[in-house]
């Protein structure tokens, strides 16, 4: 699409991939209501099965001898349920399963609920964990742990200054 004379590419770009509005289910059908709640209760299905299949395949794997913690195992049902929900949200996108903004909405709670793990807490729990095997107290380890993702955020802060970016007033071409 070529720009017209005047007009930026972007908002060229933003009026070519305008979503067209999707009608309110609600207004138009009786059990529109029923629709909101079958569509919350298959999300809420889905996400308690993945979270099954995490926890029976670290049961399976592990048996009776688990080296890990109740906190780990619950760390690693929660990642793996937020992946497949990632994942069967893709899916529901492409056969037009759910409603749109339930879709996105659910998106966005899964892919920041996942970066705030693989940021901030799987960081800090690793550092706990490493500390806590030595012998060291829970309060000690906290703190050893706070300093560790302390740092870990500065390198990763840092390591980001170093990609280049777009500036906002330069013209993209």
């Amino acid at each position: 699409m070529v720009p017209a004379e005047g007009r930026e590419p972007l908002h060229c770009l933003r009026r070519s991939l305008r979503v067209l509005p999707v009608p309110d289910r609600g207004a138009t059908t009786p059990r529109g209501r029923m629709v909101g709640w079958m569509e919350l209760t298959v999300l809420g299905l889905s996400h308690g099965f993945f979270f099954f299949v995490g926890w029976t395949f670290l049961t399976l794997v592990f048996g009776t001898r688990r080296q890990a913690g109740l906190l780990a195992l619950l760390q690693f049902c929660l990642i793996f349920t937020l992946n497949c929900s990632m994942f069967e949200l893709i899916i529901f996108e492409i056969a037009g399963v759910l409603d749109p903004a339930l879709r996105l909405l659910n998106w966005k709670v899964a892919l920041e609920l996942t970066l705030a793990n693989l940021i901030l807490v799987l960081p800090f729990s690793q550092v706990f964990f490493l500390v806590s095997d030595y012998g060291v107290a829970r309060r000690r380890a906290a703190a050893v742990a706070l300093a560790g993702l302390g740092i870990y955020l500065y390198l990763f802060w840092k390591i980001g200054q170093g990609f280049p970016t777009v500036a906002p007033s330069s013209p993209s071409s």
